[in-house]
């Protein structure tokens, strides 16, 4: 049993190591190998697996039901690296709203945001303000689906349009100069 544990132990030391190093792949499949050895319901567990998912491309919205299951046990005395955690930190609230962000579910991130600002009991401090700054880009972004603009592409002719990719266009506030990229490749 102690044998068992000690490995289990390793198994996390190594899913820390790979998270630290940003390799959120191979800490992913090292939590993974706790969550599937009876840690479903550790809060700390389902964090990290949130926080890999989230910053793993195209896997995003599988960061939601970990994060979920993970505001669910907070505490404001969290520490990192320490295998027998089984509760989250309060940043569960700021990733999981960040994940209801990504995923256009506006409303929810906006909830999870503002639960991150009441636990954090301080409206001056930066990850309030960061937090306040989400909750800003959501409700534009609502706006903005709200009012959707419409436009037609046209091909402007040899001066602009080349053989290569052309991409990222601005137009000028006066609408007389139009700056783009070109990948010339």
């Amino acid at each position: 049993s102690q044998q068992y544990v000690e490995i289990l132990r390793d198994i996390f030391r190594d899913a820390e190591f790979f998270l630290l190093e940003e390799s959120y792949v191979d800490a992913l499949l090292e939590y993974q190998k706790l969550y599937n050895r009876g840690y479903e319901n550790n809060a700390n567990i389902n964090y990290r697996i949130g926080i890999c998912y989230l910053n793993i491309p195209g896997e995003k919205e599988k960061s939601i039901p970990y994060l979920e299951k993970a505001v669910k046990d907070v505490t404001p005395k969290y520490k990192e690296g320490i295998f027998n955690k089984t509760r989250a930190p309060y940043d569960s609230w700021l990733y999981l709203g960040n994940a209801y962000r990504i995923n256009n579910e506006l409303e929810k991130a906006i909830m999870a945001y503002q639960k991150y600002k009441e636990l954090l009991d301080d409206d001056k401090s930066e990850m309030a303000q960061y937090a306040e700054q989400q909750i800003t880009a959501c409700n534009n972004a609502k706006v903005a689906r709200e009012n959707p603009v419409y436009y037609i592409k046209e091909n402007q002719g040899e001066k602009i349009n080349t053989e290569y990719s052309d991409f990222n266009p601005i137009l000028s506030a006066d609408e007389k100069v139009m700056i783009y990229m070109t990948s010339l490749k």
